[in-house]
């Protein structure tokens, strides 16, 4: 449970690395806004419609894990360019370390051993 719990809020911290980045970019004023707020919002998006536990096409693994790991270096790299506060390094490894953790306690719970999926069983959908 610890560990969803911090995923939650890895997930959460990401979209802040984006709206905080695109905030602090140096461009006019409503170029900020929209990229404070488009960015975390687009991110969102592709969490919510592939990545979330309830999603409607949620991926399976292994495009769901690098999928992830996509959406959370990108908000380490937007982190690291955002200011002179170098928080990018310890946020993506959080996230790494999390999101292999949350797998490893998700197929353990469940008693499934991992194998790799066939092509055509990228997307579960909840039909």
């Amino acid at each position: 449970m610890a560990n969803l719990t911090l995923r939650f809020m890895v997930e959460m911290a990401a979209y802040a690395a984006l709206g905080y980045w695109g905030a602090s970019n140096p461009s006019p004023l409503i170029i900020r806004l929209a990229l404070a707020s488009l960015t975390p919002l687009a991110a969102m998006v592709l969490w919510s419609l592939l990545l979330a536990p309830k999603a409607r096409w949620r991926l399976r693994d292994p495009s769901a894990i690098v999928s992830e790991l996509v959406v959370f270096a990108g908000a380490a790299v937007a982190l690291g360019l955002a200011g002179p506060v170098r928080m990018d390094e310890a946020f993506l490894a959080v996230a790494v370390i999390n999101t292999i953790l949350v797998r490893l306690f998700e197929h353990r719970a469940s008693g499934v051993v991992t194998s790799p999926q066939p092509e055509s069983a990228v997307f579960r959908s909840r039909a």
